[in-house]
């Protein structure tokens, strides 16, 4: 009986063994899977980041553009009312000179 009890022992031992060897590898390979899990997310980060960058830098570009926009638009302004003040100038002589010719015909015909 002794032989019996000291096999059953062995074989439960043996089972236990068998046991916590698959437990180590299901262990292993959740730890592999993890890891790989770990990799991806740092590959997310990674994608997300240089389409921050990206989007930062049309941003910018955005930005400069709108305050070319805004300057070209006081230059015009200015222009316009330069522009504006000419014709005012020259629609001025233009009278004037209507006027003296006028007035030398005038003179001419009296």
């Amino acid at each position: 009986m002794n032989l019996n009890k000291s096999i059953e022992l062995q074989k439960l031992e043996l089972e236990q063994l068998e046991q916590l060897e698959q437990l180590e590898q299901l262990e292993q390979l959740e730890q592999l899977e993890l890891e790989q899990d770990i990799n991806d997310i740092h590959e997310i980060y990674k994608n997300v980041n240089e389409i921050i960058n990206a989007q930062g830098e049309l941003l910018n570009n955005i930005c400069d553009n709108i305050e070319n926009a805004n300057n070209n638009t006081i230059i015009s302004i200015n222009e316009l009312k330069k522009a504006d003040e000419y014709y005012k100038s020259y629609k001025k002589y233009t009278y004037i000179l209507t006027g003296i010719t006028l007035l030398g015909t005038l003179l001419l015909i009296l």
